[in-house]
């Protein structure tokens, strides 16, 4: 998305959601993927604008509700590190998931 001609990444916390709520696991990897990589970009976006002397600039050239908006939708570290732990816990659950779905496999391949 592109606002006031400025590349909107994507909303973390739709993409973690989305991951979240996936019931079909051929789709989940990619869903935990995206949500983890949106978040790394946001953890970016954040630090880098921590140490940008421009920013209070920035904020006093937006509207009331530019600011309002801008406001609303900062991220604190510890939203985005408790997404990142909740993801690997998910990438965690499904790889065991997935191993014991081989494992299940493989045994019942031996007792045929």
């Amino acid at each position: 998305m592109v606002t006031n001609n400025i590349p909107r990444l994507p909303d973390w916390k739709e993409l973690y959601e989305l991951a979240v709520m996936e019931l079909d696991t051929a789709k989940l990897p990619q869903r935990i993927t995206d949500a983890r990589n949106a978040i790394l970009d946001r953890a970016e976006e954040t630090f880098a604008k921590r140490g940008n002397y421009h920013e209070s600039h920035t904020c006093a050239a937006l509207t009331c509700n530019e600011h309002t908006q801008h406001l609303h939708s900062s991220t604190s570290p510890e939203e985005l590190t408790d997404a990142l732990n909740g993801l690997r816990v998910m990438q965690r659950e499904y790889e065991r998931r997935e191993w014991e779905n081989g494992q299940r496999g493989v045994a019942m391949r031996k007792m045929s």
